[in-house]
Formats: structure tokens, sequence, C-alpha cells
């Protein structure tokens, strides 16, 4: 229930003045994943139709057998959000916000999340984080640097990772994002680096797996324009473990994506005198189209996954295509082994 009392004046414009209770408000109504309930007591003062403050004396709610509660202020000027002081407790768990959106940026958001258990069934470890804001709405300055430590969440887990991300004024962008001991069920995928420098419209990165069922190494250099981020792959190679390399050709790929699909170049892949090329793709929300030709391919060489004293010999050439439409997936094999 939400329940309102308070003063309206339209003589000189908008203004007033409301007191808001809110009781028992069921969480899954504002989002289905989020079941719980909702209690609120706020203030809303109405300076004119578009600047206007909520103050927020008291939120307590449970959502997901999770108890949180939480204090704040939120301003908006011109019919845009410009402040936020806010603080949200759960458990030993604490999030706060002072930041100003107005003409210019500035403030923090941090996190100090010593018992990431208290905030969702299921999952563990800590993690903290901290964002600083800084620059103008044009051209922000957001800094973000985060770590974490023994998190999981159902078949997933990682020992800990730290995060270091920078957009300066100028577009300028850097990060560094570094993760051991990263597993998937019971796939030990090992440890990951990731780099990335340049601007936002041009810039380069390079992303290593290594000490797990299989090492990658990309290195590629693109940028978003506002609607498009373009990535073409200038080197590549992937090792699993116990095999040789497959080494990406000279093609350079380049991957595009937008807010309604995308599209991969055609490129190859080379292990010795085996090829596994893979067509241009085209996908959208509603298709999905590529095909994949592998050229002189050594069973030989899937001699790691067989049991001892058993063997593979012979050579394969195939060709798959792949196409996924409103009549769902549709694929057409041809293979040939000698």
């Amino acid at each position: 229930h939400i329940t309102g009392s308070g003063r309206i004046d339209y003589s000189e414009g908008l203004q007033g003045q409301l007191m808001i209770n809110g009781t028992d408000i069921d969480t899954s109504m504002i989002n289905a994943g989020l079941p719980g309930q909702l209690v609120f007591d706020a203030n809303l003062l109405i300076e004119s139709m578009t600047a206007f403050v909520i103050d927020i004396s008291t939120v307590k709610a449970t959502i997901a057998d999770k108890d949180l509660s939480g204090v704040g202020r939120v301003q908006w000027l011109d019919a845009k959000l410009a402040a936020i002081d806010a603080s949200v407790i759960a458990g030993t768990n604490q999030l706060t916000a002072e930041v100003q959106l107005n003409k210019q940026l500035a403030g923090q958001i941090k996190l100090d999340a010593p018992e990431l258990a208290a905030l969702w069934p299921g999952l563990q470890g800590s993690m903290d984080a901290e964002v600083t804001l800084g620059g103008n709405p044009d051209q922000p300055e957001i800094k973000l640097i985060s770590k974490a430590r023994s998190v999981s969440y159902g078949l997933y887990s990682v020992d800990r990772f730290n995060l270091n991300a920078e957009l300066q004024r100028n577009n300028t962008i850097a990060g560094e994002f570094t993760a051991t001991g990263l597993v998937s069920g019971k796939q030990q995928l090992g440890n990951v680096d990731f780099d990335l420098s340049g601007t936002v419209a041009d810039h380069v990165s390079m992303l290593t797996l290594s000490d797990g069922v299989v090492d990658v190494n990309l290195q590629a250099s693109g940028g978003w324009d506002g609607k498009t981020l373009s990535q073409r792959f200038d080197r590549a190679w992937v090792r699993p473990d116990g095999f040789d390399s497959w080494r990406l050709q000279q093609q350079k790929p380049e991957l595009r994506i937008t807010a309604a699909g995308g599209q991969l170049d055609a490129h190859c892949w080379k292990q010795r005198a085996a090829s596994i090329c893979v067509d241009a793709s085209h996908w959208d929300e509603s298709m999905l189209q590529t095909a994949i030709i592998i050229d002189d391919f050594a069973i030989a060489s899937l001699q790691p996954l067989l049991p001892e004293g058993y063997s593979l010999d012979g050579k394969v050439d195939a060709d798959l295509k792949l196409l996924h439409d409103s009549t769902g997936l549709q694929g057409e094999l041809h293979w040939r082994q000698s």
C-alpha cells in the first residue's frame, strides 16, 4: 500500500510538499526476479515542474530472504537527475553514493561488501569497489577500482580479481583486469589478464587466458562510434591443454556489434597442415547464419582425449552450414575421412 498527504499549490507554477508512505509493497511487482517486501517513508518537495527533491528517511526491504535498509536524498533539476546522497546496508555490507550530476560531475560511489552472502542466495565471497566522478556530462571523467576475493555463485568461482579502469575527459581510456583461479563447473579455466588502452574511438586490447583447460591469446584493435563496436583481431592463438596451438591466419577479421545484431568477417585458423575456416557470419534477434570448413585435420591430434592403449589415425575434411531463423536451427554437414 502507498499513501500520501500534503499540499500542492498551482498559484505560481507547481509547488508543494507530500509525505509518502509505503507498506507491504510486493517487490516482485517491480521486478519478477526480486521477490520480497518493501517499506519506506519519504518526503517529496516540489519546487517547480522541473525541479523536485525526494528525501527518503526510511527504507526497509526483505528481498529473496535478505534484509536491506537505507536512507537517501535524490534531486532533479531541469527534469534531469542532478544529485544523489544515499546509503544502503545489507548485513555487514554497505553501499554509499554522494554524487553531483548537474553541469559538473563530482563525487564517489563506494561498495564495501565483506559478506556477499548477505546480498543474494548462493553468492559467496567479498568485494569492494569505488567509482570517482569528474568532468561534465559532455566530457565525463570516471575512475573505477574494484577487487574481490573467493567469489562463487553456483558452478562459477574465482579466487580473486582486480579491476582498474579510467575514462579521462579527452575520451582516453585505460583498463586492466586480472583474475586467478577461474572455474566454470568442473572446468579449470585458470587465470585471466586483460589490458585496454587508447581512446573510445580508437583503442587496442590484449586478452590472455592461461593455466587452465585452454590457453588463449587475443590481440585486437577497434573503437566505438556511438552505435557500433568494432574489433579487429590482429593476432590470436588458442591451445587446448595437451594439444598443439591453433593460430589465426593473416586475414585480421573484424567483429562488428550493434544493438540490432552483429557480423564477423571470414577467417581461418591453422594447426600444422590442418585448417578450420569460418565463413562470414551474421546474426540478429531472429537469425544466425555461418559456415565452417575443416581441411586436412589429423585425427591423431585427438590422442590426448583417448584412454591409454587406444589410438586413431587418418584425416578429415568437413564442412558445416548453420542457419537459425524463425523455423528453428537448420544444419548441413558433409564429412570425408581418409
